[in-house]
């Protein structure tokens, strides 16, 4: 008789959290019993912050807040969400009509999909200070409804001084804008967007992301590992 086991999860981010667990039983690694898998795991977080195995493609830390932009014109943080998922969806069509195929994440699930590129990422951008706070996509989306009715009431209010008590959008401000009709096609290529990579460099030398006071991170100046990394 095959065991099987159940959880409830009440967001996308305990879902994220639990799909990785699950993971854990698939893989077939070595016990660590010299006990340096710490020491391993700080190292690489302080030379690469916010990286990890899952990452192979850099664009998606552009795709995902971008997506998430464009999600949060809906009018209500539920349709927001649903929207948010069906763009991630639509990101898999919109690679591959960009003449990508390999790294695209859901190339062969296309709509069966169940770890959305959003779940991969958001550790990273969280690191490196894309996403500005803790929270998962529905609470950036409830954010965004508050943000939106709380920017109305505060523009009709005759203290000009109160306008700079809005919170943040939960987004980096310096995020490059999205090219136009890229969910049509789009490739990962970034070297010929001048904005993307000034907006990268920019995370790299503001002192504010995972690489402070240390220049541009080292995928910022070679194509080969902006393409592939």
């Amino acid at each position: 008789m095959v065991s099987t086991f159940g959880w409830l999860d009440t967001d996308s981010e305990q879902r994220r959290k639990m799909l990785e667990v699950v993971d854990l039983f698939k893989e077939e690694g070595t016990v660590d019993e010299l006990g340096i898998g710490s020491i391993r795991d700080a190292l690489a977080d302080s030379l690469f912050p916010g990286t990890s195995v899952l990452h192979t493609r850099l664009r998606y830390v552009m795709f995902i807040p971008w997506l998430m932009q464009q999600a949060a014109h809906k009018p209500s943080p539920t349709e927001m969400s649903a929207e948010f998922r069906t763009l991630e969806y639509r990101l898999i069509g919109s690679l591959m009509a960009g003449g990508e195929e390999l790294g695209v994440i859901g190339n062969r699930a296309r709509n069966n999909l169940k770890r959305m590129p959003s779940g991969m990422y958001w550790a990273a951008l969280g690191s490196w200070q894309i996403r500005q706070g803790d929270f998962s996509t529905e609470g950036y989306f409830r954010r965004q409804h508050d943000y939106r009715q709380l920017s109305t009431r505060t523009v009709k209010a005759d203290d000009l001084e109160a306008r700079e008590l809005l919170p943040g959008s939960g987004l980096d401000p310096h995020v490059p804008p999205a090219p136009n009709d890229w969910l049509k096609a789009v490739d990962f290529q970034l070297m010929s967007r001048v904005k993307e990579l000034a907006g990268f460099r920019w995370f790299g030398m503001s002192g504010r992301s995972g690489w402070p006071g240390r220049g541009a991170p080292p995928w910022a100046g070679s194509r080969p590992v902006l393409r592939g990394a």
